[in-house]
């Protein structure tokens, strides 16, 4: 769930939450650590930075209930949310820009490109 930032406890309590997200997101820089998990009692809600990122939710089969990403183009911030707590990695292109679609396939999910790859040939060697 993403924060609201609408009153001045919103904004105090989204600062709080900035906060809290970047003392993880510095795990990531200082380490080789993909991702980070945060537990909800620490960080209860998103900055409204984030936004729910519908596509990546379908393909969630772990449990995860969303997905959240910033806004930034690359290096950008990827939140999946569980019930009890948030993981947080960083991807090279954030896919909800157009021009940066492929790219992520390409680098970030790899997996998912191959699984694609799989399936179009699957479909093309059933109806040939």
């Amino acid at each position: 769930m993403a924060g609201s930032c609408e009153s001045f406890v919103d904004s105090v309590l989204e600062d709080r939450h900035t906060a809290v997200l970047n003392r993880y997101l510095q795990m990531l820089d200082n380490a080789d650590d993909e991702k980070v998990e945060i537990p909800k009692s620490e960080l209860p809600a998103l900055p409204c930075e984030f936004e729910e990122h519908y596509p990546a939710n379908g393909m969630q089969r772990d449990g995860a209930e969303a997905s959240y990403r910033d806004q930034r183009k690359t290096d950008s911030v990827h939140i999946i949310e569980y019930p009890d707590h948030w993981t947080v990695h960083i991807d090279d292109h954030n896919p909800k820009h157009n021009d940066q679609k492929i790219p992520h396939l390409v680098n970030d999910a790899p997996g998912a490109l191959l699984l694609a790859a799989v399936v179009i040939g699957v479909f093309l060697h059933h109806n040939t």
